[in-house]
């Protein structure tokens, strides 16, 4: 048995998105791209737009899975063997595009999704907007969104959803940023509480919680964070106050001065909820379907809720919360963390790298509390360096 301390662990610990921008690809020249290293060894048939506006009579745009240049930037040459769509993008909304001539990929290999004029280049008046990019507050992690509008712009984020054909998510598609995502959650209104309902893998014990806000909270505005059992009977209260933040930082902190054990596989819900009549925002990720979430860490058992004057939780699976869980006394087994796609694949935790079977999604995805940790990648893997108490 092997217990595992100071993990940061849920949605918000792969990064924050804190902007969005769109891109008018109104020109010969401008499009769209994101960068990612293949997950797996498959073949990438499928990539969804986010189209924010359009204008007058757009032609047909090339989408498909590209080769990048010497430099990693994308240019206009599809990856051997594909072929770009030509596509009618006309009309704001989610486009799900299904390329005829798809892409096989190995795992580790560098491609890019990418949006781009065809063969008749757009206007002025004719054409669409794509989402350019959803940015994480850590602009060098990847995937890396990448646009080019006279120059090229190279962020870490997502702008584009890609599949393989058997619904493997390559890169997750994100419905919105919300920048101003529930301004709403404030003392005797329609919403007063939000948060996550969420499950762990493991036995852990809670030691806190965090949540991201949005900007300009008042410094009077007071709040509780809550911790609920499967049935929505409150176990915890923690009381908050923003003139601790300085109005400045965005993430709440909560470290109780009890600690809590959670149940492996067990619902709970943590939220925040507004205590006086100021303001208060939680940013969520709103994706395009349950499988994007996959992407996150442990994402498939994270979803938001809300509610108003201690009714039941309005859950809205599709939506990730900016949530996370402050854990120790991880216990794992023999055989820790074993993926439900590869119950055949399982190895002893170690105090070593740790990385995950071609193709799954990291077992143990989370940052450390106290201490920044860094995305490693080796080959076909990603791998983090983790500290365990034997």
């Amino acid at each position: 048995m092997t217990a595992v301390n100071g993990v940061l662990w849920g949605p918000i610990s792969w990064g924050v998105w804190n902007q969005e921008a769109a891109l008018a690809l109104n020109n010969a020249t401008n499009l769209i791209a994101v960068g990612f290293v293949a997950p797996k060894t498959g073949t990438i048939n499928t990539i969804k737009v986010r189209v924010t506006a359009s204008a007058g009579v757009p032609p047909d745009y090339n989408v498909g899975i590209t080769t990048p240049d010497a430099n990693g930037r994308p240019q206009n040459v599809p990856w051997p063997g594909s072929a770009y769509e030509s596509v009618d993008l006309a009309g704001a909304g989610v486009k799900t595009i299904t390329l005829a001539s798809p892409a096989a990929v190995t795992v580790g290999n560098y491609v890019h999704a990418q949006v781009r004029p065809g063969g008749i280049a757009p206007d002025g008046i004719n054409n669409v907007t794509i989402i350019r990019d959803l940015t994480f507050s850590g602009a060098d992690m990847p995937p890396r969104n990448q646009s080019y509008a006279g120059a090229f712009d190279n962020q870490g984020g997502i702008n584009l959803g890609v599949y393989y054909d058997d619904g493997t998510v390559a890169v997750p598609g994100v419905a919105t940023y919300e920048a101003t995502p529930r301004s709403t959650i404030r003392q005797a209104t329609a919403v007063d509480e939000a948060g996550a309902r969420f499950q762990v893998p493991f036995s852990a014990k809670m030691v806190g919680a965090a949540l991201y806000m949005g900007s300009a909270l008042a410094l009077s505005a007071t709040f509780s964070m809550r911790l609920y059992d499967r049935n929505q009977a409150l176990l915890e209260a923690w009381a908050g106050d923003f003139r601790e933040l300085d109005g400045a930082f965005r993430f709440i902190y909560v470290v109780p001065f009890t600690e809590r054990t959670l149940l492996p596989n067990t619902d709970y819900y943590i939220t925040v909820r507004a205590t006086n009549a100021q303001d208060l925002n939680l940013y969520r990720i709103p994706v395009f379907g349950l499988a994007d979430k996959v992407w996150w860490p442990n994402g498939a058992n994270w979803s938001y809720v809300e509610t108003a004057a201690a009714a039941p939780f309005t859950e809205t699976p599709t939506t990730l919360p900016y949530a996370g869980l402050l854990l120790s006394d991880i216990t794992l087994e023999a055989q820790p963390l074993i993926s439900p796609e590869r119950p055949d694949w399982g190895t002893p935790f170690a105090p070593e790298l740790y990385g995950t079977p071609e193709g799954k999604s990291p077992l143990l995805y989370a940052s450390f509390f106290g201490i920044h940790s860094s995305e490693i990648r080796l080959g076909d893997r990603r791998v983090w360096q983790t500290y365990v108490r034997r």
